[in-house]
């Protein structure tokens, strides 16, 4: 848990400047594969603001021995770190996808 907290800060810090010096987020498709790049892009955005608050009402617990709270709040944060992790993932490969027939 404590590497993947580092690990999530570390995207953190480094993802401004991977998105404004190497255009990660910039979609070179078309037509269907450029609705569903957005509609994951959108998703992603949205639940990222989200994690930062439930990380630390979720780890915060665990470092005082509130195991009971810790779990029940994990049940939350879990899945949203989850989604949002391999949709990152997930968006890197779309961003750097070449289709054959596609200028930038």
């Amino acid at each position: 848990m404590g590497f993947a907290i580092l690990a999530t800060i570390g995207f953190l810090v480094c993802n401004p400047f991977l998105f404004f010096f190497e255009r990660i987020g910039h979609s070179t498709s078309k037509g269907i594969l450029q609705t569903v790049h957005y509609c994951i892009l959108i998703s992603h955005t949205l639940l990222s603001f989200t994690l930062p608050p439930l990380l630390i009402a979720t780890v915060v617990p665990a470092f005082r021995a509130r195991f009971d709270m810790h779990r029940r709040l994990g049940l939350v944060t879990f899945p949203i770190w989850l989604y949002v992790s391999l949709t990152g993932l997930l968006l890197c490969w779309l961003t750097q996808l070449q289709l054959p027939g596609i200028e930038e």
